[in-house]
C-alpha cells in the first residue's frame, strides 16, 4: 500500500528459486524449527561465503510460502547518504508493524537481512532501536533471518549479547564434494 512508503522502498519480496536446493534438508527444518517457537523466532545463518545463505534463505521463502512472505532489506540502502540507519530502520519495522495490525491477511512477515554483520557495524544505535521489536515479533508475526560469516559474526554481532540471544545461530554446513558434484548434475542440460 502507498502509505507505507519504507516498505515500498526498501523491502524486496525475495524471488523463487529456479531449480531445487539439495542437500539443505536439515538446515531447513532447523530454519523452520526456529521461526515458529515463541521466543527468539529469529536466525541467523552463520557459513563461510558462497555457501548458499541467500539461496537457503529463497528456498526456505518457496517451502513456507503458504505461511508466511520473506522480504530482503537492503541495509546499505536503508542506511542511505545521510547515514541514519537507525532512526530509519525504526520507521521502517514500526511500518511492518502498523501494516501487520492492518492487514486481512494474516501470513507472517520475514526480513532477511543479507550480511547482517553491516547493522551494528553502520550504527549501533540501529541495534538498539531494534531490539524491543525482535523482542515482540513473534506475537506480532514478524521475523527476521540475518545472514553473515562466521568471522563477520564473531567480531561484529557477537560482543553485543543483547542481539546475540535474540538470534537463533544456525550453522549452514559447507558442501561436501559429493554435494557439489550432485548439484552441477541436476544443473546439466537433459
Amino acid at each position: 500500500p502507498t502509505q507505507y512508503r519504507l516498505l515500498n522502498k526498501y523491502l524486496f519480496k525475495m524471488a523463487p528459486l529456479r531449480t531445487p536446493l539439495i542437500g539443505q534438508d536439515d538446515t531447513i527444518f532447523s530454519m523452520e524449527a526456529a521461526l515458529y517457537k515463541k521466543s527468539m523466532s529469529n536466525i541467523v545463518l552463520l557459513a563461510e561465503a558462497g555457501q548458499g545463505k541467500s539461496a537457503l534463505t529463497q528456498y526456505f521463502a518457496q517451502l513456507n510460502e503458504k505461511l508466511l512472505t520473506v522480504y530482503e532489506v537492503s541495509l546499505s540502502a536503508l542506511h542511505g547518504e545521510d547515514k541514519n540507519l537507525g532512526t530509519r530502520l525504526n520507521q521502517l519495522l514500526d511500518e511492518l508493524i502498523d501494516y501487520k495490525r492492518r492487514a486481512t491477511d494474516k501470513k507472517d512477515v520475514v526480513l532477511f537481512f543479507d550480511e547482517m554483520h553491516q547493522l551494528p557495524l553502520y550504527s549501533l544505535e540501529a541495534v538498539e532501536s531494534i531490539k524491543p521489536k525482535l523482542a515482540r515479533g513473534a506475537e506480532l508475526g514478524i521475523h527476521i533471518i540475518g545472514a553473515t560469516t562466521y568471522m563477520e559474526y564473531t567480531k561484529y554481532i557477537k560482543p553485543n549479547p543483547a542481539l546475540t540471544t535474540r538470534f537463533q545461530q544456525i550453522i549452514v554446513p559447507e558442501l561436501s564434494r559429493e554435494l557439489i558434484h550432485q548439484i552441477l548434475i541436476s544443473h546439466l542440460p537433459e
